[in-house]
């Protein structure tokens, strides 16, 4: 059924409180830039760390380290302490500890991959009690380089996250995609978040082509 702005739509409801911080499987949340994409994402890491008390991990590939980290600080609710979070930064900024890590592009696949997973295994916690990973965007990866190398490494970090007994999302642009990027990349996931953002309406979102789409709401414009 179509939807109808002024009727039809869920009130505001939190993709976290529909979706389980464990169980679903790997997860894309894709879109129109600007449409809170990242929102939703972080909202998810921050739940599955919230059950699980892994350390969450973060792949900004058009950020940086610090803004990453606001992010997380902002969806975390006060009366929860999570581990330090380990975030992998594409901008070559610094890095000022055990936790943060930086390679100069998203187009640097190796690296990215490199880093990672040098801190996951480092982490004790994430090995004990599995741990969820951002990466937000994929998109930037499509720009520096081609689909088929982006879709090898988003293939082999899911298949590495998921035999340590951890989960991945990852946000997409749907913006501007090539005839075969948008299948091949949903392909990969066992949930796929859709969001959109009709003019002069509040953002919405569906968790597969069959749902009705749902209210949220933002205290900010996020991608």
């Amino acid at each position: 059924m179509a939807t109808d702005h002024s009727e039809g739509v869920d009130g505001a409801i939190s993709v976290a409180e529909r979706l389980p911080a464990t169980g679903v499987g790997d997860v894309l949340v894709c879109g129109p830039a600007m449409s809170g994409k990242t929102r939703i994402a972080v909202e998810l890491l921050v739940a599955a760390i919230v059950e699980t008390e892994g350390r969450p991990f973060y792949v900004t590939t058009a950020g940086s380290a610090t803004d990453a980290r606001a992010r997380l600080d902002a969806r975390t609710p006060e009366c929860v302490s999570l581990p330090r979070p380990a975030v992998v930064a594409c901008d070559g900024g610094p890095e000022p500890d055990e936790f943060t890590r930086s390679v100069d592009t998203p187009g640097d696949l190796t690296g990215i991959a490199s880093v990672l997973m040098e801190m996951y295994d480092g982490s004790r916690r994430s090995q004990r009690l599995g741990s969820r990973v951002l990466v937000d965007n994929v998109t930037a990866l499509l720009v520096a380089t081609d689909l088929e190398p982006v879709y090898r490494f988003m293939h082999a970090l899911m298949a590495r996250v998921s035999e340590a007994g951890g989960q991945t999302v990852a946000t997409l642009d749907t913006d501007g995609l090539a005839g075969g990027e948008r299948p091949a990349l949903t392909g990969l996931f066992d949930t796929v978040v859709e969001v959109r953002h009709p003019d002069g309406s509040d953002p919405e979102y569906r968790l597969r082509d069959s749902d009705d789409w749902h209210g949220y709401l933002l205290p900010e414009q996020e991608t």
